[in-house]
């Protein structure tokens, strides 16, 4: 099968479903996609992503020795639609510690900017709460981070903010009374 035809065709979840179980049969399959991908052509490059967001959630493992090449592409990429889909894959992956800090400052960097997309705001709030689990220091920050990410945001981020600041309330121990309900 020829990937970017199959790419060419139309997008849909099951074709996405199908590249992903071609991927599970030859994981050489993953490269070819991983090519076209990379390519940032619209619209095949963001169906490839898709093929290979698909792929990570069934097998977030597979990801992880991928994840300093997915980091350095998330740099280059200019289409929305596969920057949506590197980042979506980092959340399913180990982070790689030399990355962090780069990361780190991308995603506040999304977060703080008013025409970032609500997508990539969402996955960046995941992103920041997983390099915290590395990184505990950083958990009060992002308390303050996501508190201010409840005013004047979507529904969509502030339900994030709202999930990741119980998440954080918790793994600071913080006592019931100092919780903020919503």
């Amino acid at each position: 099968m020829d990937i970017r035809e199959f790419l060419e065709l139309h997008s849909s979840r099951l074709n996405a479903d199908i590249l992903a179980d071609k991927i599970e049969e030859d994981p050489a399959v993953y490269d070819r996609v991983w090519e076209v991908m990379k390519e940032d052509e619209h619209p095949v490059s963001m169906r490839a992503a898709w093929s290979l967001t698909v792929f990570a959630k069934r097998h977030p493992c597979f990801i992880k020795p991928r994840a300093n090449e997915i980091i350095r592409e998330l740099q280059s990429i200019r289409s929305p639609s596969v920057r949506r889909c590197l980042m979506n894959l980092l959340t399913h992956a180990e982070l790689p510690d030399e990355q962090l800090g780069f990361l780190f400052d991308f995603c506040i960097e999304i977060l703080e900017s008013p025409s970032a997309e609500i997508a990539h705001k969402a996955y960046a709030m995941t992103l920041l709460y997983n390099i915290s689990e590395n990184e505990k220091d950083l958990k009060p920050e992002l308390v303050a981070l996501f508190e201010t990410q409840l005013d004047d945001e979507s529904g969509a981020i502030i339900a994030r903010a709202r999930i990741l600041l119980k998440k954080l309330y918790k793994d600071l121990s913080l006592p019931e009374n100092d919780v903020i309900y919503f």
